[in-house]
């Protein structure tokens, strides 16, 4: 069985999500052939799948660490934004 790739996303230091590509309904090269079947995916290009629970409201001032494991931590702050 394939232990897949962690991933965890902190908010000012609390764990809010946890969980393994190995939990996804359909794997990463399904995805990618799927995908792939009609649109040309470059290098860079995300794919987004969704999220597993614990999604919290975000403020300005807040700071959210994204972790992948074998990869590295992305560090953003969360901005106050304009509304239309």
């Amino acid at each position: 069985m394939d232990a897949g790739v962690r991933l965890s996303c902190k908010v000012n230091g609390e764990l809010r999500q946890d969980a393994s590509t190995a939990e996804m309904t359909n794997d990463i090269p399904f995805l990618v052939e799927y995908l792939s079947a009609f649109a040309t995916l470059h290098p860079g290009d995300l794919i987004l799948t969704g999220s597993p629970g614990g999604t919290t409201q975000l403020h300005p001032g807040d700071t959210i660490d994204i972790d992948i494991s074998g990869i590295g931590t992305l560090t953003n702050g969360v901005i106050a934004g304009r509304r239309p």
